[in-house]
């Protein structure tokens, strides 16, 4: 994670990332914040993700197909 402060501008903006292992693979994504603090820089005032939102909508759907078979499978066994 990588944070650029600027105080002048009252503006934080952060670059993560974050990865999940889940039933169909590896999930990983990058995100950029973007932070602005009042004057006082007591409360964010405006909130910014930009995240690659085609990667995360298309792993979801897979995703969303792969969970009812899991789901079928598990209460068939109980």
């Amino acid at each position: 994670m990588e944070e650029i402060h600027d105080a002048r501008a009252h503006t934080c903006i952060i670059h993560a990332s974050s990865t999940a292992h889940t039933s169909i693979g590896l999930y990983a994504n990058e995100y950029a914040l973007l932070l602005t603090f009042s004057d006082d820089g007591t409360k964010v005032t405006k909130f910014d993700e930009f995240v690659d939102s085609a990667y995360s909508q298309q792993f979801v759907a897979a995703l969303a197909k792969e969970e009812p078979t899991q789901e079928r499978n598990s209460s068939s066994s109980v």
